[in-house]
């Protein structure tokens, strides 16, 4: 690019006594001087015969990164050349792969940034599934599909993911219903504690092993309140199948994510 001649701040710059500006010209006829008393010699002017131009400074005003040509300044940017589209495309790429990579391999370190949506996510003993899910929700999914190797596949573990986590959230809310109408306590708090245990049974933890694992039971709720309301759910066939399922989808994702893990 090429700039103009260089501006200053709008003051001069002062020189020993000369500015930058072209300073006026005096008039270059010298005074005459009066003729000598008549017997006297005369004598060469001591005045100066003419009044020279000042001449401007002449010091480079360009800045660093710049040249100087003549009146013009010749500016070498040094800024880094303009991304293109596919170079971002491809930073992307390896943004996702790496966060891909490190929540299979390393994901007891890895933070989500969303909370599960149901119970039955924060049971399920294996996690990566959900955080690989947390990590996709945040990316375009144009970007997932061009991951290479893995794009398509990704993006169809995003979408049915993204099911199974609503499907959760319909069966809780049906089978919070249930157990409102088979217990004495009346507020969904203890109702979600009902639905936990069932949860754990279902999940094939035997009612030894559930209350050994820490007493998470509150309002006045019993470890045999819990496994009647147990029986009662796990005797409807429909309750039955819609646990059954979920768990299986979930499985699925298990093993699409050991497929996924990079060897270490």
């Amino acid at each position: 690019m090429v700039a103009g001649t260089d501006a200053n701040d709008g003051s001069s710059a002062q020189i020993e006594g000369l500015t930058s500006e072209t300073p006026k010209v005096a008039s270059t006829r010298a005074p005459q001087p009066e003729p000598p008393p008549d017997g006297a010699h005369s004598r060469p002017s001591q005045g100066p015969s003419h009044v020279d131009t000042a001449v401007p400074d002449q010091r480079s005003t360009a800045s660093p990164g710049s040249i100087q040509a003549g009146r013009d300044v010749i500016i070498i940017s040094r800024e880094p050349p303009p991304t293109t589209p596919d170079a971002a495309a491809e930073e992307a790429s390896k943004q996702l792969r790496v966060a891909v990579d490190r929540v299979l391999r390393f994901p007891a370190a890895v933070l989500t940034t969303t909370s599960p949506r149901t119970t039955l996510e924060t049971l399920l003993t294996d996690q990566r599934p959900r955080k690989l899910f947390d990590v996709l929700v945040n990316v375009d999914e144009q970007a997932i599909v061009k991951l290479p190797g893995d794009g398509n596949r990704l993006r169809r573990f995003l979408r049915d993911y993204y099911q199974f986590s609503t499907d959760s959230a319909a069966f809780e809310a049906d089978a919070l219903d249930r157990v409102g109408g088979m217990v004495a306590v009346r507020f969904s708090q203890g109702w979600r504690l009902y639905l936990r245990y069932a949860l754990l049974r279902f999940g094939g933890m035997s009612r030894d092993e559930v209350s050994s694992g820490g007493n998470f039971l509150n309002f006045d709720i019993t470890w045999d309140d819990a496994e009647r309301v147990f029986g009662k759910l796990s005797a409807d066939d429909s309750i039955k199948s819609r646990v059954g399922g979920l768990l299986s989808r979930h499985r699925g994702f298990v093993a699409v994510a050991d497929d996924l893990t990079p060897s270490p």
